[in-house]
């Protein structure tokens, strides 16, 4: 388990190949449970319903690291704008999961019928929510930028790289003021990858895969894996 579990025990962060993440999710959870023995016995299903830690623990693993990739698979990783694959969303596939889950949770204790009953104005508009709910389950990555054929995309920065020659926008000297990256999904990662396209200029591909600060529109993440909020 990760080192910093011990300082953070209720926001657990892994550092981990997403092939690799329900075996690294189970080591985890496995090693709270011999922390806290008096708290779950026998299967999944009995610890989960003992261990109030356990089932929130559950939560709050998410898949964002590249621990067990080789040099070349991460470069492989970095998209032509900026965006590094492991710290997307759709990469990771932690929003649809959780939505999943969410959804699970809401027929299982059939709360259309709570929304109802007990709040019939508060959640007038339930089954909207329900709807939104049901598509962000989908809302995971078909396939990374760099494995697909030109006429397979619409996004502009992707063409603009293959056409110019460049592996990623950090070789252009235009990428600062570049159009493309404000309106690529209305400018969400593009102070993000700008961050990122500089820090690489500066530091070399390979060293700010192994070394850097990894930066996206929710946060960023540094060398070790770890997140935080606002960077």
């Amino acid at each position: 388990m990760d080192t910093h579990a011990e300082s953070v025990p209720f926001k657990v962060c892994l550092r981990f190949d997403k092939r690799n993440a329900r075996e690294h999710r189970e080591t985890a959870i496995s090693g709270i449970a011999d922390k806290y023995p008096e708290s779950h016995s026998g299967s999944d299903v009995e610890r989960d319903k003992g261990c109030p830690l356990i089932r929130f623990f559950r939560l709050k693993v998410v898949v964002r690291g590249d621990m067990g990739l080789s040099l070349e698979e991460r470069k492989g990783l970095l998209a032509y704008c900026g965006t590094y694959c492991v710290d997307c969303l759709g990469y990771t596939g932690v929003i649809a999961e959780a939505a999943r889950g969410f959804l699970e949770t809401l027929e299982r204790y059939r709360f259309e019928q709570t929304a109802a009953c007990v709040f019939p104005e508060e959640l007038n508009n339930y089954k909207l929510f329900l709807e939104m709910l049901g598509f962000m389950t989908g809302l995971e990555c078909t396939g990374r930028c760099r494995a697909g054929k030109d006429a397979e995309t619409s996004c502009e920065i992707r063409r603009c790289c293959r056409e110019r020659g460049y592996y990623s926008c950090y070789e252009c000297d235009e990428f600062e003021a570049c159009e493309k990256q404000d309106e690529h999904f209305d400018g969400l990662h593009a102070k993000a990858n700008r961050r990122n396209l500089r820090a690489i200029r500066e530091m070399g591909l390979e060293a700010w895969l192994t070394e850097g600060r990894r930066h996206c529109y929710w946060g960023g993440i540094d060398a070790s894996g770890v997140a935080a909020q606002g960077a």
